[in-house]
């Protein structure tokens, strides 16, 4: 077997080293280590390899406290001591600034923690019956193998509760997995939960719950909001359709961030970890001032930042491109008695095209892809007086500072673990106009 050192972490949280002056990837392995590698694949311009033995363990190895972190791999960094995840996080924000927008590395700052563990208020988990039970769990890595879930440590402990119970429901009346020939079973289970109050979402065929199945659920006190989605989507990597049959309870998942109220239905997306949201959304607020004529921001989806954001800002214009998370943003702007926001659906580049008056603040929250071409245009044709930049991929987040920072001053970029023992980080930059 081959021995090399281990000489940086990857952006996934696998460790880095040199075959043969080629650079191999393998998967749980730590910076520093000295490991014999094994099942080693040419890609070409580079190797994958399996760990076979640790020789020397870096010193900030430790246990996995889950005990299918082999099998299921999406805590990446479950064996990596948590200060170092910090340090890890921090480190691969700065690389991506250097070699993406050639911007200070000193600019970053330390990566704010979170809760290690149980931490999560939301799970979308596969089904599939097991001896005759259906199971939920987690796909192993690049395959269609379903690892069983028996408990989870990084979901909220009431989220686990809850998933336990549906799942012995389903059981109870025999319910099995989906056949994508007859169109007909249980797909997916989602679940998101606030204060010990649930909403859940069964994912099935084209068939109807069994009346007793919803009776059962209502049952539990804690859960009080249930839905069904019909997905027959063959290949479809979104979990849920935009078919959704409201069975019982509540239509809204109902919480609480400071004194904004808000509700969220199943499709409805909103941050995984509610404590570090909070955290970065006043981060937001401290950057924004408070002599603001116009706050733009743009990807808004249900609103929250903008409803927070209300008391600062004279006026407020919110975009977003999917129709429903509009509906659910002006729905909770109502709730609250918010009346200085203005919610459009359109596309972010688009609409921010169409504003003549000038831009104080401009807020963004794009999905990984970050901005396309469309936006940055558009921003440089507007210029706002400062952007307020919120990014879960540090890549597109440098890629994009690159093309801003001919005329903008990037002054700081915030780090924030939102998903402790995963290689994921969330970022806030602050750009002002030259």
């Amino acid at each position: 077997m081959d021995k090399i050192k281990i000489v940086k972490m990857g952006i996934n949280g696998e460790g880095i080293g040199y075959l043969n002056d080629k650079i191999v990837f393998i998967d749980g392995t730590l910076l520093d280590e000295e490991v014999e590698i094994k099942n080693i694949e040419d890609h070409g311009t580079y190797y994958k390899a399996q760990l076979a033995r640790v020789i020397v363990p870096s010193i900030y190895r430790c246990d996995p406290v889950c005990r299918i972190y082999d099998r299921c791999k999406a805590c990446a960094l479950m064996n990596y001591r948590y200060s170092k995840q910090l340090s890890y996080k921090q480190q691969m924000v700065k690389e991506a600034m250097i070699k993406y927008a050639q911007l200070d590395p000193s600019l970053v700052k330390s990566t704010v923690p979170t809760k290690k563990l149980y931490y999560r208020n939301q799970l979308k988990l596969p089904l599939k019956t097991i001896n005759q039970k259906l199971c939920s769990g987690m796909y192993k890595a690049n395959s269609n193998h379903l690892v069983y879930l028996n408990h989870c440590v990084v979901h909220e402990k009431g989220l686990e509760e809850i998933r336990k119970y549906v799942i012995d429901v389903l059981n109870r009346y025999q319910c099995r997995d989906y056949n994508p020939s007859i169109g007909k079973g249980y797909r997916y289970l989602v679940i998101r939960g606030f204060d010990d109050h649930y909403q859940v979402t069964l994912v099935t065929g084209k068939q109807q719950i069994d009346p007793q199945i919803v009776e059962m659920l209502k049952k539990n006190p804690k859960i009080i909001s249930i839905y069904q989605n019909v997905n027959t989507a063959k290949n479809n990597l979104e979990i849920m359709s935009s078919n959704f049959k409201h069975l019982a309870k509540q239509r809204f998942l109902e919480f609480k961030i400071d004194d904004i109220e808000l509700r969220l239905l199943p499709n409805s997306f909103f941050q995984l970890n509610l404590e570090q949201a909070k955290n970065i959304y006043h981060e937001v607020l401290n950057m924004l001032g408070n002599d603001c004529d116009l706050m733009v921001e743009a990807y808004c989806g249900i609103g929250a930042m903008s409803l927070m954001a209300s008391a600062q800002c004279k006026r407020i214009i919110a975009i977003e491109n999917v129709e429903n998370a509009i509906k659910n943003a002006r729905d909770n702007a109502q709730k609250n008695g918010i009346k200085n926001i203005k919610f459009v659906v359109n596309d972010a580049g688009d609409e921010l095209k169409k504003i003549t008056e000038p831009i104080d603040v401009l807020l963004v929250d794009p999905p990984r892809t970050g901005l396309d071409e469309t936006m940055i245009k558009a921003i440089k044709e507007k210029l706002p007086n400062k952007i307020i930049y919120v990014s879960c991929n540090p890549s597109t987040l440098g890629k994009n500072l690159m093309m801003l920072k001919t005329n903008y001053d990037v002054k700081k970029i915030l780090t924030y673990d939102m998903f402790a023992q995963t290689p994921h980080v969330e970022t806030i930059s602050l750009l002002i106009k030259k």
